[in-house]
């Protein structure tokens, strides 16, 4: 009776747990705009080409123009199942109305802007918004079948304490990267959760032995996770080792033996096999990881593995975006203490465990099992990046499972109990701290203030801006004088955006710092350029589409100088709009003629540009 009421109980926290996991990832899900993950936009690219076509993308080499990247060379059940799900759904603004931010710093945390690896303009939830959502939600799904994974997993580690297989999940669950992937367009919460509900199948085995019914489930996992990710097949050595101990120790017949392997072999032939032989047909690698080298650029120079450990480390914990949103480093040197405390009480543990009796043979080889998992998974990795600049900790979650059993154990066996409250309720208050306190703010964009309730600056100079293929201009563009006292390596230029008319164009603006006396007029000569900056307004996160008729954008644009600037000479600071996707035409400019200022006018070349003089203040 005591243990089924402990069982039920057991079962009931689990359901809690992944309540409240399902709450943090849409809490994450809902503070990210649709493609701020890794791969997300490329991801989606594959399966929105599917949902549509009924087929996969070209495997030739994509070009710049196609969404879908490199990943057109990934396994593809992932896909598979994410396309028929939106199949139904319409995604006909897709990639158009979701265009590249061309000047997006990825991979640079300590950019001052341009986080976006999209320019977006709200779609309130319909077409391919839609779309994107319904994958998310699908990711969402594996990422809880991870979950109930690591507590099964766990239950089969350590069968008489089921208090740690609840705190192996709930560790896992404060983990703010898991939390983040699992609310993202992504193959790897696919992988993730195919290799821990294996695992935990091979360790049950172990326990229990080999059934017909177990051996035909985990023969269509490890087909699957094949499928899902070349990857997946990592988890195959530790499997085999596992049934050849329980064959070896149930002694199985060899009608047992050639069973069980052409289960495996026929499951894998029919899911699996076909991507591998397509991919060596066409002369790539069985996995294609060099033709995604090919894409993507592999290393060069000398690895520095200490950065990759460091960036790994990162982005095991907490990295969002497109690796270049960090968390502080509080929460960094936090994770690392419960890392570290939890393995002081697994060693403690094991010590205290072997005092009282000797581990069996069953629990030595789960034991050794998880460590070649983990062995193989950090070899692997150590190979990849000696190719690709890549030390995402996201590559490291299909240990998560033996990671978690290891934290809990170890955590476990402090005493007093409760010294895994502080430790754990820090990690969770970062958990659900950081969408509203650093991933938002991030992609925040400014306030579009009502052009009647607006008040022009004073000593403003205003200008007309016309999209080439327009008739009439949609912009009227007030610049102040610049901000700068003379000393300052950064100049400061204020500037607001009056829309006249919706906008289509995905402009930019540039800003350089220029001697006008060696301008020649000629076509490419930019020797009279010592600096430049270019964004979308408000660094990036808000789109000239995006604005609203009758409103106005404020927005502050800055400029680093260089450390030899020559203050004898008079210099100008020169903005316009281009077209940074490709073709780089300039909007029109044209001065109003209502309001001016005499340090602020139309570039003498081309009435593309506009010339502001820079002067100190005081």
């Amino acid at each position: 009776m005591k243990q089924l009421l402990m069982l039920h109980s057991s079962r009931l926290a689990l359901t809690l747990i992944l309540i409240v996991y399902g709450f943090l990832v849409g809490l994450y899900s809902f503070n990210t705009p649709l493609f701020e993950a890794p791969d997300a936009y490329y991801h989606f690219a594959v399966i929105e080409y599917m949902a549509r076509t009924g087929e996969r993308p070209p495997r030739e080499q994509p070009q710049l123009s196609d969404a879908w990247q490199q990943a057109t060379y990934h396994a593809p059940l992932y896909y598979f199942m994410a396309a028929a799900l939106i199949a139904p759904l319409d995604t006909s603004d897709f990639p158009l109305a979701f265009r590249r931010n061309w000047h997006g710093q990825i991979g640079e945390p300590y950019a001052p802007d341009n986080q976006n690896f999209v320019a977006y303009v709200p779609t309130d939830w319909h077409k391919t918004e839609l779309a994107v959502r319904v994958v998310q939600l699908l990711s969402m799904v594996w990422g809880g079948m991870t979950l109930i994974g690591i507590y099964i997993l766990a239950r089969g580690v350590i069968p008489t304490r089921p208090g740690v297989a609840l705190l192996a999940v709930l560790i896992v669950m404060l983990n703010p990267q898991f939390i983040y992937m699992s609310g993202m367009v992504n193959n790897d919460n696919l992988v993730t959760a195919l290799t821990t509900v294996a695992l935990a199948l091979l360790v049950w085995i172990i326990r229990c032995g080999a059934t017909w019914r177990w051996m035909w489930l985990l023969s269509v996992l490890l087909a699957m996770n094949g499928l899902a990710k070349a990857s997946g097949m990592l988890l195959y050595p530790v499997i085999v080792l596992g049934l050849f101990y329980v064959g070896w120790r149930d002694k199985w017949c060899w009608q047992q033996w050639l069973g069980y392997a052409l289960l495996g072999l026929i499951f894998w032939m029919l899911i699996a096999s076909w991507w591998y032989i397509q991919n060596l047909r066409e002369g790539a690698e069985a996995t294609n990881i060099d033709r995604m080298i090919a894409v993507v650029g592999g290393r060069s120079g000398q690895i520095d593995i200490w950065a990759d450990l460091r960036g790994l480390y990162y982005s095991f914990w907490g990295l969002f975006g497109w690796f270049n949103i960090l968390a502080p480093m509080n929460f960094y040197r936090w994770a690392l203490v419960v890392m570290g405390v939890a393995s002081v009480g697994l060693l403690m543990g094991n010590l205290r465990a072997v005092s009282h009796a000797r581990p069996t043979l069953d629990n030595l080889v789960i034991i050794g099992l998880l460590l070649l998992q983990a062995l193989i998974i950090m070899v692997s990795w150590y190979n990849y990046v000696h190719r690709v600049v890549s030390g995402q900790g996201r590559l490291w979650f299909p240990l998560l499972g033996s990671l978690a059993c290891a934290m809990a154990y170890g955590l476990k066996a402090w005493r007093p109990k409760w010294l895994v409250i502080p430790l754990l309720g820090g990690m969770a208050v970062a958990t659900i701290g950081f969408p509203a306190l650093l991933i938002a703010p991030t992609f925040a964009a400014p306030p579009q203030i009502p052009v009647g309730k607006w008040t022009p600056p004073t000593a403003a100079a205003a200008f007309l801006v016309r999209e080439p293929w327009e008739d009439r201009a949609c912009m009227r563009l007030w610049i102040s004088p610049p901000e700068w006292d003379g000393n300052a390596d950064t100049v400061h230029l204020k500037v607001a955006w009056e829309t006249l008319c919706p906008i289509s164009g995905y402009w930019s603006q540039f800003l350089h710092l220029t001697d006008l006396a060696l301008e020649t007029c000629h076509a490419g000569d930019t020797r009279y350029i010592f600096t430049q900056y270019d964004s979308m307004p408000a660094g990036g996160n808000l789109p000239f589409p995006a604005f609203r008729t009758d409103d106005v954008i404020e927005d502050t644009v800055s400029l680093t100088l260089p450390d030899t600037l020559d203050l004898s000479r008079q210099w100008y600071l020169q903005t316009g709009l281009y077209d940074a996707a490709g073709t780089f035409i300039r909007a029109v400019i044209e001065p109003d003629p209502s309001v001016g200022n005499p340090a602020i006018t139309i570039n003498r070349c081309a009435a593309n540009a506009v010339n502001i003089r820079l002067r100190a203040t005081e």
